[in-house]
């Protein structure tokens, strides 16, 4: 039974791959990438038009750690966090504003008295 469902699971997958090629491919949207601090390659991914970013990919980009990402949302709320279940999101578009200095919010290093 269990060997019969992986055989009709891939027939499918083959059906469904093959499809794909003769329509062109998957179009998927170029979405531009930014180069943080750190050397790493952060690509954002685009949910209902509006693009996003993961906990770890907005700290790089921020050129901070989590702990400090977790403040800049929770204590100072300089950035605007969007829960998926027990997942953080941010938007990119307003981390973006932050590095650009055009942010919402004054962001400061130094400790707020």
């Amino acid at each position: 039974m269990e060997r019969e469902i992986e055989d009709r699971a891939s027939a499918r997958a083959a059906q469904m791959f093959a499809e794909m090629q003769a329509n062109g491919g998957v179009k998927v949207p170029e979405l531009p990438s930014d180069v943080a601090p750190n050397g790493q390659v952060v690509t954002p991914f685009l949910v209902g038009g509006v693009k996003y970013l993961t906990r770890k990919d907005a700290a790089a980009l921020l050129g901070i750690d989590l702990p400090a990402l977790w403040i800049w949302t929770e204590k100072r709320q300089v950035l605007k966090k969007h829960k998926v279940g027990s997942h953080v999101y941010y938007e990119y578009d307003e981390v973006a504003s932050i590095i650009h200095g055009n942010g919402r919010k004054e962001v400061s290093y130094e400790e707020q008295q």
